[in-house]
């Protein structure tokens, strides 16, 4: 097909020369049947790869020299261009076509991890340090002690999930060695409601949304930087929750049942208080915090961060 194409083209430059007399010289013929072959070949775009833009690049530079629209090179000024040309083209095919260079990349298959339930192990400290992960916690009636439904890259991301004497280990950590921006990676974890959680959450650049209410979750420590955080405290027993903010969104959805003492020290740019009475000490309580069934102590240290506390 490609043969018949450049076969038309050549026919076409001749009738233009006798028909039209438009007049070209040798050189600029033969510099645009070549441009023709650079350019037929460049737009193969069922085989894409970098040489078929190399191709494209040059093909180009030669119609603007046949029509010495640019200066007129040397020869080996040509061929310095087509190694100019392929080289681009293999840059631009990596940064814009494969997805392997800088752009963002696809995650794998969704993979599951189970952690058998002792049932002997009455408490557990759940410990999950994550980078640029979309995290969803809750609990369910499962039988195991947790359940983790995992997708990321492997080839950007470092994942693990260990359990050794009591201590589940979460860790989603960036290749740090990779230029690639990756797809966020995401993982929902399922927590046994019979089992008592320790947790302690080192998070950046992570979304996470933390819903405690039939967890058995009842102290929390949470380390974040640049994240997006919103948890519902759990409603069926009081809790503690220390949460260290830099620069992050925090939003804190409280159950009617459960009223909030909150402590807060450092600098917000922004904050609601819904439903909350500021004390003389300084601290916070919630308008329902006489009728309510269990109170949530919240800690709450902030360097540049926005804070949402809602009554739902």
């Amino acid at each position: 097909m490609r043969n018949g194409l450049i076969s038309i083209l050549i026919g076409i430059l001749i009738l233009l020369n006798i028909v039209f007399k438009i007049e070209l010289g040798l050189n600029s013929t033969l510099l645009i049947i070549f441009s023709l072959i650079f350019l037929i070949d460049g737009l193969n775009f069922k085989k894409m790869k970098g040489e078929r833009f190399g191709s494209l690049i040059f093909g180009i530079f030669l119609i603007l020299e046949a029509f010495k629209i640019i200066p007129i090179l040397s020869f080996w000024q040509i061929i310095l261009v087509l190694i100019a040309s392929y080289m681009i083209g293999h840059g631009l095919y990596s940064a814009f076509y494969s997805g392997t260079f800088l752009f963002s990349t696809k995650n794998d298959m969704p993979k599951e991890f189970k952690i058998p339930y002792n049932k002997l192990d009455k408490e557990i400290s759940l410990n999950i340090d994550a980078d640029w992960t979309k995290i969803n916690l809750n609990s369910n009636n499962i039988e195991h002690a947790l359940i983790a439904k995992y997708i990321s890259n492997s080839k950007i991301y470092n994942m693990s999930l260990n359990n050794d004497e009591n201590i589940i280990t979460f860790k989603n950590k960036i290749n740090v060695t990779s230029p690639k921006i990756p797809e966020r990676a995401k993982v929902r974890l399922q927590l046994n409601k019979n089992i008592l959680y320790h947790l302690n959450s080192d998070l950046n650049v992570a979304d996470v949304f933390y819903d405690f209410r039939e967890t058995n979750i009842k102290d929390t420590y949470i380390s974040a930087t640049a994240s997006k955080i919103v948890i519902i405290p759990i409603d069926k027993s009081d809790s503690t929750m220390d949460i260290n903010l830099e620069i992050s969104s925090l939003t804190i959805k409280l159950p009617r049942n459960i009223g909030l003492i909150l402590t807060h020290s450092g600098d917000l740019n922004f904050k609601t208080f819904e439903g909350l009475i500021k004390t003389e000490s300084g601290s916070y309580i919630s308008s329902n915090y006489d009728n309510s069934e269990y109170i949530c102590h919240l800690t709450i240290s902030s360097d540049v961060s926005k804070l949402n506390v809602v009554i739902i």
